[in-house]
Parts: C-alpha cells; sequence; structure tokens
C-alpha cells in the first residue's frame, strides 16, 4: 500500500509540474519578444520535421487521431465509472491523475507548436497607404471586377454551377505551396507541409467547418466536400497557419493576398470568389453615385455558384454548428482573439465617420474608413497601374 501510496505521489507531482510548466508557457507566450522567438525558432523547426513526415503520408492522420482520442476519452470515463461501483479508489485516482497528466502534455505540445504565434506582429501583407477618392475607388473595383469576370466566363462548370477545378486536391496543394515560395519573407516558416482532404468531410461540413489545421501534427486539413470554388481559399487559409500565421483573421488576410496577386487563373478567380464582396462593398462606402455603384457587381454565373454554396450550407444541421461555433469562439477567445469567431472577418472591418461638417444641401459629411482588405485591393490595384 505505501508503494502505490508513492508510486500515486510521485504521479501527481510529475502531473502537477507539466501543469506548471503549461501556465509559465501560456505566459511568456505573451511577451512579444517571446512570441516571435519562440514561433520562428521552436515552431518553425518542430513544423518543418513533422510537416515532412506527414507530408509523405496521402490521408489525414488527423482523423484517425481524433477518433482514437474520442475513443480514450470514452473508455477513461466508463472504467471510471467501473472503479467508482467497484470502490477501487486508488484505480480511479491513477486513472484521473494519468488523463490530467495527459491533457497538459497535449496543451504543452499545442502551445508549443502552435500558441506562441498568436501572439506574434501581424504578417507582412501590403495595404496601400494613399487616399482614394471614390472615383479612384470605382476605377480599382472595375479592374478587379473586369478581371473576375473575364475569369469567370473561362471555365467550365459543372450541374450546381460551380466552376470545376482544374487541379485534384494534391495539385492544387503542391500549386499553393509554390505561390507561399513567392513570400519569401523571413515571418513565414520555411517549409510549406501538404494539405490534405478529410475522408469524413461529412462531418466537418455538420460542423460547418471548411478545415482544420492540427499543428502537432503540422498537418492542413480541408473538408472536400463543400462547394469547390471555396477550397482554394480554405486550403490557403490553413496552410497560413502552417507557416507560422495563427490568427484566423491574419490566415484570412494572407489566403486572399497570395490568391488575389497569383498569376494562376483558377486561384485567382478563387481570390476574388472569397472577397470581392469587399471591393463592392468598398464602392458603397465611397461616396460615388448611386447608378455607378450599382454598377459594380458580381458577375451572373457567380450568384447563381453563390445560391448553390448558400443553398449547401443551409441544408447543414444548425444544432451542431451553434456547438461547433460556442466551442471554437471560446478557444479563439482563450488565444487572444477579444472578438471570437469574429477575428475570422478582422481584415474586411470598414467604417464611416461623422466629420461634424454639412454638404450644401445640409447633409452631414462622412468620410468612408476603407479595411485592410480593402486596402490589400489598392495596393494590388497600385502594382498593376505600374
Amino acid at each position: 500500500m505505501r508503494t502505490e501510496t508513492q508510486s500515486l505521489i510521485t504521479t501527481a507531482a510529475v502531473t502537477a509540474g507539466t501543469a506548471g510548466l503549461f501556465f509559465a508557457l501560456d505566459a511568456l507566450r505573451k511577451i512579444p519578444a517571446v512570441a516571435e522567438w519562440g514561433a520562428t525558432h521552436i515552431s518553425a523547426a518542430y513544423t518543418a520535421v513533422m510537416g515532412r513526415l506527414m507530408s509523405v503520408i496521402p490521408f489525414s492522420v488527423f482523423e484517425p487521431g481524433v477518433i482514437i482520442a474520442v475513443a480514450g476519452g470514452i473508455a477513461l470515463v466508463v472504467f471510471g465509472i467501473i472503479g467508482l461501483v467497484k470502490k477501487r479508489w486508488y484505480d480511479v485516482l491513477s486513472g484521473l491523475i494519468a488523463a490530467v497528466f495527459t491533457v497538459f502534455c497535449v496543451l504543452n505540445l499545442y502551445t508549443l507548436t502552435a500558441g506562441f504565434a498568436y501572439y506574434r506582429d501581424d504578417p507582412p501583407v501590403p495595404v496601400s497607404e494613399r487616399e482614394y477618392t471614390s472615383d479612384e475607388v470605382v476605377a480599382a473595383a472595375q479592374y478587379f471586377l473586369d478581371d473576375f469576370s473575364a475569369l469567370s466566363d473561362s471555365f467550365e462548370r459543372d450541374e450546381n454551377g460551380c466552376v470545376v477545378s482544374p487541379y485534384s486536391l494534391r495539385e492544387l496543394s503542391d500549386k499553393i505551396a509554390a505561390e507561399y515560395e513567392r513570400l519569401d519573407d523571413g515571418y513565414f516558416y520555411s517549409y510549406t507541409p501538404r494539405a490534405k482532404g478529410m475522408l469524413n468531410s461529412w462531418l466537418l461540413s455538420d460542423l460547418r467547418l471548411t478545415g482544420v489545421t492540427f499543428l502537432p501534427l503540422a498537418e492542413p486539413n480541408v473538408n472536400s466536400s463543400v462547394p469547390p470554388s471555396g477550397i482554394a481559399q480554405t486550403m490557403a487559409h490553413e496552410m497560413a497557419h502552417a507557416k507560422g500565421v495563427a490568427r484566423e483573421g491574419d490566415a484570412n488576410f494572407v489566403s486572399y493576398y497570395l490568391l488575389l496577386s497569383s498569376d494562376d487563373a483558377y486561384l485567382r478567380y478563387c481570390g476574388y470568389y472569397a472577397c470581392f464582396s469587399s471591393m463592392i462593398s468598398a464602392v458603397l462606402i465611397s461616396g460615388t453615385d448611386e447608378e455607378i455603384a450599382q454598377s459594380i457587381t458580381y458577375p451572373e454565373a457567380v450568384v447563381a455558384e453563390y445560391r448553390y454554396e448558400n443553398s449547401y450550407w443551409n441544408a447543414q444541421p444548425d444544432i451542431l454548428g451553434r456547438i461547433s461555433e460556442f466551442f471554437n469562439d471560446l478557444y479563439l477567445k482563450l488565444n487572444g482573439a477579444d472578438n471570437g469567431t469574429g477575428s475570422y472577418n478582422d481584415p474586411g472591418d470598414w467604417d464611416i465617420i461623422d466629420t461634424g461638417e454639412v454638404d450644401d444641401d445640409g447633409r452631414p459629411v462622412v468620410k468612408p474608413v476603407y479595411s485592410d482588405l480593402m486596402k490589400l485591393y489598392f495596393a494590388l490595384y497600385e502594382q498593376a497601374e505600374h
């Protein structure tokens, strides 16, 4: 009995030390200099090794990992209940300590591989610093709309009106990985792990998820069941996580930049499909003539594609989506995002401020505050002008 007690005390002490390490790492990662160092030295090195290992495996390792974890959790609960019924207090307590130890080991690994990056500086995505007049906003929007329309007309579409991807998922992953090579800034991790489609993508759809990246496995995963034109942006987003971009809004921002600035027609189309709404909003808040503003709209074929996408997501179970949203929101808030799942929209947040002045007709004069995503479009427009 004494040996069992000593073993239990030793195990509890080790578990307490593991928990203490987690809370220490959690505090340290919130120091910007530590976050940057941890991300670029520890997380990046880990991703380079684990990413290469996982990229060799053709299927998602995350999927069976989740099944094993869930099965293990259920088994632990069942054995715990049996132990309580049979009054095997030592076994119950040992199992509980072992479970807590395992949880904190996973949390420590996750902090080392992903946690630092949540407190890094913003990624180096170009944004325009110019003041744009309403005419200039319209000119920029028309420039991109012309490209969007031409691309829309150039692709084959399926029976649902969706563009048929010219690439398999593996080819698309390789294409996007090659695009990331253009972003040679030291901010991004050097290795880009291959993204994979999940076999049980239907479950992600039920949970209203388009992708998931579990960085201890350095494995970006995408929901391959969703309407096809959204997969490229999801893949670029999930791969951004594996490149050291942790915050959801930043991962979206990097993915938009990567796709919109690509020379590949399909990738660029998917970029417009994901975020051209931002340019429509820019025109609407710019103060331009209403008739002109109404001319900046989606190509007709794209409207049909959006309609199918909306019907797809509306057909998914609402209760599972709400549960998924709750836990994702909680997770993001624990990682510094005060607005939780609202952080996905951060690069697209715009505003209109009242200047306190009135025009000749007595109407209040307002000033548009363009979002970072709008300013990205402006920056790309300026590059195209030269």
